[in-house]
């Protein structure tokens, strides 16, 4: 089976709801084919030209995903993080 991969992709730079989003359809219109690489970025200046703090780069990341898996596993979401505040949707 062919898979359709996204490279690495840098989810500290991201919006987690819109980055779920498009993980998921790319997902279901590749028929569950999708490889999502992620990782964190390591400039410093393209980090702060998308508001991210370097040095909080990894966490982030790991919140981001956090709140991705439960975006693609509950009906209803609700996540407190040190990054992310994120009400019920």
């Amino acid at each position: 089976m062919i898979k359709i991969g996204t490279g690495i992709t840098l989810v500290a730079q991201r919006d987690p709801i819109w980055l779920a989003k498009q993980v998921a359809s790319l997902d279901v219109i590749s028929g569950g084919r999708l490889e999502f690489g992620v990782g964190y970025g390591w400039c410093k200046e393209e980090m702060r030209n998308h508001g991210v703090d370097y040095y909080q780069g990894r966490s982030i990341l790991r919140e981001n995903i956090l709140l991705m898996k439960e975006l693609w596993s509950k009906n209803e979401v609700r996540y407190t993080g040190d990054h992310i505040d994120f009400e019920e949707s």
